[in-house]
């Protein structure tokens, strides 16, 4: 019973297909090639009759193969750099219309490159390093000086910035004291005399004080004193005259009773002064120069 079961239902299955292919084919004229191959676009598929005595194979006909075309290039990309000179791409896509039924795929490349911002890149100035001080502006007694610096390292170019800060710096120098060379001063009052009359001498004093030599400074040049000749008018004389026979004036005035010539002589070179004798032997003057005191008894 199973068997036969099978065999009605295949039957059955049959029959409904060769219905369906009927209906299909109720849709256009048998001898209208343009309908069937309408038909057979509109129901894609293979069709394929199970009883042998009417049956037939339908084949539908392959689609026309679809040669696939380019699309617009989209837009370019960001530049890679900023400056300097750089690229970017834009890509097309093979999709108008895509390939197709075995059609050939686009032609060439689907993407495309070209330079961009060639400009130059703005280079921004830098400092060189600074150069030598600069001579000190005076020796001592604090000065100032200077260095330099340019803007070339590198120079600023195609619209770079400027170097930022001073091109010059100053610092203070010789600030040590500096050295004062002595001065003299005016001369003081001349001292006193040294004899009323006759010729004698006096000095007069500077000292090295106008100003005092300092800090490694020079020592007054010249001589601190000066002297000069004064009273050198002649002196007056007392003349005594005087006998040998005078034992006491003698006496006061040499301590001595001798009156003779080569003594005397002698004694009053000693004792400062002068001696003339008279004509005779027992007479002798003496000239005592002023303003020593003469005594006579």
């Amino acid at each position: 019973m199973d068997k036969r079961f099978k065999e009605i239902l295949t039957t059955i299955k049959s029959k409904i297909k060769i219905l369906c292919v009927l209906l299909l084919i109720s849709g256009a004229a048998a001898d209208d090639e343009g309908s069937w191959n309408r038909l057979w676009n509109r129901n894609v598929g293979k069709i394929a009759f199970d009883n042998a005595d009417n049956a037939a194979d339908f084949y539908r006909p392959q689609p026309q193969p679809v040669d696939g075309g380019w699309s617009e290039f989209g837009d370019w990309s960001e530049c890679s750099v900023e400056c300097g000179g750089g690229s970017q791409t834009r890509t097309r896509t093979c999709s108008n219309p895509v390939p197709e039924y075995g059609g050939a795929n686009c032609q060439g490349q689907s993407d495309e490159a070209q330079d961009c911002n060639s400009q130059e890149c703005p280079i921004d100035g830098g400092w060189s390093e600074f150069g030598d001080w600069s001579e000190c502006s005076v020796e001592c007694g604090g000065g100032s000086q200077t260095r330099t610096r340019t803007c070339s390292n590198p120079v600023p170019e195609y619209g770079g910035a400027n170097c930022q800060g001073q091109r010059d710096e100053a610092q203070d120098c010789n600030s040590q004291q500096c050295p004062i060379d002595g001065g003299w001063s005016e001369f003081g009052d001349w001292s006193e005399c040294s004899v009323e009359c006759g010729g004698g001498s006096q000095t007069r004093t500077r000292t090295c004080s106008n100003p005092v030599p300092e800090y490694g400074g020079a020592d007054c040049q010249g001589q601190s004193d000066e002297a000069q000749d004064c009273n050198t008018r002649s002196c007056p004389y007392i003349k005594l005259v005087v006998h040998c026979n005078d034992i006491e004036v003698l006496n006061t005035l040499i301590s001595e009773s001798t009156c003779g010539y080569s003594y005397w002589k002698t004694k009053w070179t000693r004792n400062v002064g002068k001696i003339a004798f008279a004509s005779n032997d027992n007479a002798a003057d003496f000239y005592r120069p002023q303003p020593q005191p003469v005594r006579i008894v």
